[in-house]
């Protein structure tokens, strides 16, 4: 039996402290989440260590972040991407499950061949079982792996789920639509890879959220000919991605409702505040909707204007809460035919009458 080292600090340690500094930095957490989170995960590493690492849940700074809620799987995914800070599946293989790097080499040349992915082919090759699989895939993405193959189309969604993407961009990105709840899509992917995608169109989408769920390739192409129609296509060749720019044309939006010259946008979206200083992620989330918004109405693209945009809502929060009762500030952000809004309203506080 190995025995874990209490002393000293190691690498992934480390590699920990970088990640929750790139978060931070990102604006998308504070260092007080950091701290809890970092609280969580020694916890869970004493619950679960039994002796054999390839039995332990991998638990991760992110994924805690993701279980808090104050943070979303896409949006670590892009963030820690960005940085090059990924732990992948083929680590995985072989730091958790001992799966011979030889082996997961192999695995990784054989999915640039484009007919399958890497989850496919771990489950092709039986490297470890689906559940197994299903298991580590949500505790490394915090997203769900699912068998599809009885999935069917609600015939009064396929209109709208195809307004989202254009066949292309579904074909390219292997991304398809599946189903249309409210302000939200539930969308199929193959590929951690493809997160990056649904997380821009997220941004080009602020009406809807986009929720992600990893599918088999083969499930993958059923849907596709099922939602576009298609009774045959080359799914068997190499894929050949289109350019960013490309890519941008071809998805249809917005999903909102439209005049002839221009999309009318109806958006709205609220926050609430209760100290400026330790909700810097908050603040960045609605700066960067309201510059979208901006955008989106035929604004200019401005340079980085988040530090003014903190200070103008720390000012306005110390206006409008100087006062015992008043605590928090609920901030609205609309947009529509006549431009962008930012509403706040100061909220009573019961505890302190």
């Amino acid at each position: 039996m190995r025995i874990r080292k209490k002393s000293g600090t190691s690498a992934n340690t480390i590699n920990t402290m970088k990640t929750g500094k790139i978060l931070v930095e990102a604006g998308l957490v504070t260092s007080k989440d950091i701290k809890h989170a970092l609280a969580i995960q020694e916890k869970r590493k004493k619950s679960f260590f039994t002796g054999s690492y390839s039995n332990e849940p991998v638990s991760l700074l992110g994924t805690i972040l993701c279980d808090m809620n104050l943070i979303t799987p896409v949006d670590l995914y892009s963030i820690l991407h960005e940085n090059n800070k990924i732990y992948t599946m083929e680590k995985l293989l072989v730091n958790n499950e001992k799966i011979p790097r030889e082996k997961t080499d192999q695995l990784i040349e054989e999915q640039k061949r484009g007919v399958y992915s890497f989850f496919d082919l771990i489950e092709k090759h039986n490297i470890i079982s689906v559940n197994r699989l299903q298991q580590r895939i949500f505790e490394l993405y915090r997203i769900p792996y699912r068998h599809v193959n009885r999935f069917a189309y609600d015939k009064n969604d396929k209109e709208k789920l195809i307004s989202l993407l254009n066949k292309d961009v579904a074909y390219n990105k292997r991304a398809i639509p599946m189903i249309k709840k409210k302000n939200s899509f539930i969308m199929g992917i193959t590929a951690p890879e493809t997160l990056g995608f649904i997380y821009n169109l997220n941004f080009k989408l602020p009406n809807y959220r986009i929720i992600p769920v990893f599918v088999p390739m083969q499930h993958f192409k059923s849907l596709y000919r099922k939602l576009y129609n298609i009774s045959f296509t080359d799914f068997d060749s190499p894929l050949n991605r289109q350019s960013d720019a490309k890519e941008s044309k071809s998805i249809v939006m917005p999903l909102s409702q439209t005049v002839k010259k221009e999309p009318v946008l109806f958006f709205k979206y609220k926050t609430m505040i209760s100290n400026p200083e330790k909700e810097k992620y908050l603040i960045r989330n609605l700066y960067s909707k309201y510059e979208l918004l901006r955008q989106l109405t035929g604004k200019d693209v401005r340079s980085n204007q988040f530090s003014s945009f903190m200070v103008f809502i720390g000012e306005n929060f110390k206006l409008l809460t100087n006062c015992k009762s008043y605590s928090k500030l609920l901030i609205t952000l609309s947009g529509d035919s006549d431009g962008v809004h930012l509403i706040a309203k100061p909220i009573y506080d019961k505890l302190n009458p």
